[in-house]
């Protein structure tokens, strides 16, 4: 992985890196001339005959030599077909005292020179060397791809041979996203073509636990794993050679499990705000109620000029009603990192104190009399007053011209110290942007600056630093994160469900109300209801928008997502701030429509000719579909259940999908038909579909299959 890193990181972590062992194939270099040729080509020009290439069709039945000759194939065969160069292995191959070692530090020298013929082939418009380029990523993609999946068969081999197969797993998931940030060079219309099967980190028989160990030993919190891994294998070596533990004075992540962060959750109805030092006793300043009041009654929001509450507000002037066109800055926090309150208690003087000193900071230049929004100023805990203050979040937000993103730890972090990714990634990682609140208001914004230990730095200039610098796959990654925290202002709501997933909330019920903001609904209406039943009203809400507005992506209703109790809404989640469960990914179109009767969707049907199936949890039901031109599948519930049909995401014929890829699907249980003469279903429950060819003892059925809309109750 030591391609991912620049100069000054790489001599800082190098000893920290895990190595990847050369199994020891010396063939690569001893041929001094040969074509460059497809990768499956490579064993042949070196050499082998025919029956040891047959032999690489299964891993786990090959010895040692075998395996050294995949390794060289999946690397060096592959490397050389996606660039047309040829590479020594002396660039690459590292010895040590001990072992050989697979050292990739000089792929940052072939990814800068490949960049920079795409770049000139740019400028030249050269359309026919694009697509040169995109059908050998295609073919070097794939065969790699296609060769490893072959590593994820039940194994027959223990001891030494496995271990070897893992490092080989490790190494192809690694060249593979490397290969990815190179496709992403090619102009988008030829990038954005072919889009690769995402296959999760568990696909690729990783040592996950160590992983996750070794986050926990740098002080990242139990949860983090599950949303780095979404990022790919890269990200998450990336984050292991990050030590935050330095960097959390006022929180720990003891109470933190893989599921959830709890550092940062508060009881906000007894929160007051903390001195910035804790032998500070200093006064506490807060603007009186009867003038918030007055503001709000008067149907508008109000900033305040801090210089003028430091110096006691003698004229009454602090408080600011809004007007067209007055410039000022909104704060976003983290309440438990030392801010959070209401405006009956106001803030400590060291803390306004503090915010007035943001404010003359060069990134604030163009607002010119330093007024400024924060909620434990603005927004009482009087209920009616709060609910009033909270139903003109989007326009404070949005109206604002930046928003300053506070949290502790970036306070801290300086700029000079870290490489550009390692500030990437603990922006991206960082509680300010994985708390749900603070969501809307980044979203809202139009711009938004953090706040680091020198200085502020917008993410639009952290996105672009990312673009200037040679094009890694953190870096990728890094820039696409950023950029959906920006340029989420469009409110599109597949982005904005996908933003929720590694969210955590002190008050989950708060969730609708973000949702139904950003989306333009009147969140209003929800406040007086219980959880379930905000969450209810602000899907019935989407509903009854006009024309597509009414859509959503056909992948919602598959996710293991906690589904809704209410008739005609039980497809909906309840929540989508449930990592762990939320399956979603890739690119989401709005293709089913939310009615009054139900989800109205296009799905495959599977049909039992009458026959109601009683699945119990965890037992598998093998189901053959001949018409579908595949002999089985196997399917697997996770409570007991009974169904009489199954709705299935895609169909398990997929000549892309792997023999044991999973396929999303649901048990449907059937209502009767309604006017519109689609079939209405009653939702059950998400089920795993698996493609095989193998019974394994699995009871069996025989089911029809049509691809049909239904109304999905």
């Amino acid at each position: 992985m030591e391609h991912l890193l620049d100069e000054s990181m790489y001599q800082r972590c190098e000893r920290d890196i895990w190595p990847l062992t050369w199994l020891g194939y010396e063939d690569h270099d001893q041929i001094q001339q040969y074509e460059i040729v497809p990768v499956e080509e490579y064993p042949r020009i070196r050499g082998w005959s025919r029956a040891q290439i047959d032999a690489l069709q299964n891993p786990y039945a090959l010895d040692e030599n075998g395996l050294a000759m995949l390794q060289s194939m999946l690397f060096f065969g592959a490397w050389e077909f996606l660039s047309g160069k040829r590479l020594s292995t002396t660039d690459y191959i590292v010895e040590t005292s001990r072992k050989q070692l697979l050292q990739t530090r000089s792929l940052r020298h072939l990814i800068l020179l490949i960049w920079r013929e795409i770049q000139k082939e740019a400028e030249e418009g050269n359309s026919t060397k694009h697509q040169e380029r995109l059908e050998r990523f295609i073919q070097a993609y794939t065969t790699v791809a296609g060769w490893f999946t072959r590593f994820t068969q039940e194994t027959r081999h223990t001891g030494l041979v496995i271990n070897e197969v893992k490092s080989l797993g490790r190494q192809a998931r690694l060249t593979l996203e490397a290969m990815e940030s190179i496709k992403l060079l090619l102009p988008p219309e030829y990038a954005n073509s072919w889009v690769s099967e995402s296959l999760g980190l568990q696909a690729w028989g990783l040592d996950l636990d160590a992983y996750r160990r070794q986050l926990k030993s740098n002080g990242w919190c139990p949860s983090f794993f599950n949303q780095l891994q979404y990022e790919g294998l890269s990200v998450v070596e990336f984050a292991c050679l990050v030590n935050v533990r330095d960097d959390m004075p006022y929180w720990k992540h003891t109470d933190c499990n893989e599921r959830e962060c709890a550092a940062s959750n508060v009881d906000t109805s007894a929160w007051t705000s903390n001195h910035r030092a804790r032998n500070c006793v200093c006064d506490r300043i807060a603007v009186p109620l009867s003038a918030i009041r007055a503001v709000l009654e008067s149907g508008t929001y109000f900033v305040l000029d801090g210089d003028l509450l430091l110096a006691g507000d003698p004229c009454g002037n602090a408080i600011v009603p809004i007007a067209t066109g007055l410039s000022y800055v909104a704060f976003s926090h983290v309440w438990s990192h030392g801010l959070g309150g209401v405006a009956e208690d106001g803030l400590p003087r060291c803390q306004l104190e503090y915010l007035v000193q943001i404010l003359q900071d060069e990134a604030c230049e163009e607002i010119p009399n330093k007024l400024f929004w924060i909620d434990p100023m603005c927004i009482p805990q009087d209920e009616e007053l709060r609910t009033t203050s909270i139903k003109f979040m989007d326009q404070i937000y949005s109206n604002a011209s930046a928003v300053i993103a506070l949290d502790s730890s970036l306070e801290m972090t300086s700029l000079h110290d870290l490489t550009v990714e390692e500030f990437a990634l603990r922006v991206i990682t960082s509680d300010w942007n994985r708390r749900l609140w603070n969501l809307q208001e980044a979203l809202l914004s139009k711009t938004v600056l953090v706040k680091a230990k020198e200085r502020c730095i917008s993410i639009q200039q952290l996105h672009y630093l990312l673009c200037t610098g040679l094009p890694t796959t953190v870096a990728t990654k890094f820039r696409r994160q950023l950029s959906i925290m920006t340029l989420g202002r469009s409110r599109r709501p597949t982005s904005i469900l996908l933003l929720l997933r590694s969210r955590m909330a002190s008050n989950r019920a708060d969730e609708p109300l973000v949702i139904a903001t950003l989306l333009g609904m009147d969140s209003g209406s929800l406040f007086s209801l219980n959880a379930e039943d905000r969450m209810y009203r602000m899907w019935e809400m989407w509903g009854e928008r006009d024309g597509d507005d009414r859509n959503i992506p056909h992948a919602i209703p598959f996710s293991m997502l906690p589904k809704l109790s209410k008739p005609c809404y039980r497809w909906a989640p309840r929540t989508f701030m449930a990592l762990e469960k939320f399956n979603i990914t890739g690119y989401l179109t709005a293709d089913a429509t939310i009615t009054k009767d139900g989800l109205r969707i296009l799905c495959h049907i599977l049909r039992f000719s009458n026959v109601q199936l009683k699945l119990r949890s965890g037992r598998c039901l093998t189901i053959g579909v001949s018409s579908m031109g595949l002999s089985q599948f196997h399917v697997f519930a996770h409570r007991d259940v009974t169904l009489d049909a199954i709705a299935l995401e895609e169909l398990p014929v997929d000549s892309n999908m792997r023999q044991d890829a999973y396929i999303d699907a649901m048990g449907l249980l059937s209502e009767s038909a309604n006017t519109s003469g689609s079939s209405r279903y009653e939702y059950q429950c998400h089920i795993d579909a698996q493609r095989t060819q193998g019974q394994h003892g699995c009871s069996k059925i025989q089911a029809s299959i049509t691809q049909e809309w239904i109304l999905l109750a």
